[in-house]
C-alpha cells in the first residue's frame, strides 16, 4: 500500500469526517444526537485501529495474533492491545496515545449507552483520528 488515500481505511476516514460535517441531517426521527455521535466516534476508532494494524503489517510484517493462537499458559491479548504494544515497540508513542484515547471514547459510546456524549468528545475523536492518519505514512 503506497498511497494511503486509495485505501479502505482512508475511505472510512473520509466517511467519518462527512458524518461529522452532516451530523444534524443524520439524526433519525424520534432520536437524539447520541446515536450519530456514537457512530462518528466508532468509525473514527475503527478507521484508526485498522490503519495502525495495516501500517504495522506493511512496515514490520506485524500480524494480530488471533485468540486460538494463545496457548493455555499465555492469556489472550486483544488485537487492540497487541497493536498498542507494537506501536510503542516501533516508537509511535503519540499514535499509541491517540489510539488509546479513541478506544476509551468508543467504549463509552458503544457500551455505556446511558452516558451523554459531549460535542467536545466527538471533536476530540476526529482530532485523534486525523493525528493518527498524519503520523502513519506508507512509503514515499
Amino acid at each position: 500500500m503506497q498511497n494511503i488515500e486509495k485505501s479502505p481505511q482512508y475511505d472510512l476516514y473520509r466517511l467519518t469526517k462527512n458524518l461529522y460535517l452532516n451530523k444534524e441531517k443524520l439524526v433519525p426521527e424520534n432520536a437524539d444526537m447520541r446515536c450519530v455521535k456514537s457512530t462518528i466516534i466508532n468509525r473514527a476508532y475503527y478507521s484508526s485501529y485498522s490503519l495502525a494494524s495495516v501500517w504495522l503489517n506493511y512496515n514490520f510484517d506485524f500480524q494480530i495474533k488471533p485468540p486460538k493462537k494463545f496457548k493455555n499458559y499465555r492469556p489472550f491479548v486483544s488485537g487492540h492491545i497487541q497493536v498498542l504494544k507494537a506501536l510503542l515497540k516501533y516508537e509511535k508513542e503519540d499514535t499509541n496515545l491517540y489510539l488509546g484515547r479513541l478506544k476509551n471514547l468508543r467504549t463509552k459510546a458503544d457500551y455505556h449507552l446511558e452516558s451523554k456524549i459531549y460535542d467536545d468528545e466527538v471533536e476530540d475523536a476526529l482530532v485523534y483520528m486525523k493525528r493518527i492518519f498524519n503520523d502513519l505514512k506508507f512509503g514515499d
